[in-house]
């Protein structure tokens, strides 16, 4: 999923696709997504061969923190 397709406030999927340990006990459970927060940019990036941006995160309801490739929409 796109970080620009998720909404605030509607509930998702949390998928642990990357595999963290930490994360496994909320895979395949319906989370509601409370709020953004914006990926800080680094201005030296151009310089050093480093990533530009980080990605946007999701706080999620059961205290947990997901990238939007983590989140998938609930199929009706």
């Amino acid at each position: 999923m796109k970080t620009s397709e998720v909404v605030i406030g509607q509930d998702y999927l949390f998928v642990n696709n990357g595999q963290f340990e930490h994360k496994r006990q909320f895979n395949n459970q319906v989370v509601k997504v409370l709020k953004r927060i914006k990926g800080n940019s680094n201005k030296n990036a151009f310089h050093v061969n480093k990533r530009a941006k980080k990605p946007d995160k999701f706080l999620l309801d059961v205290g947990i923190y997901a990238n939007a490739a983590n989140l998938k929409p609930i199929q009706q």
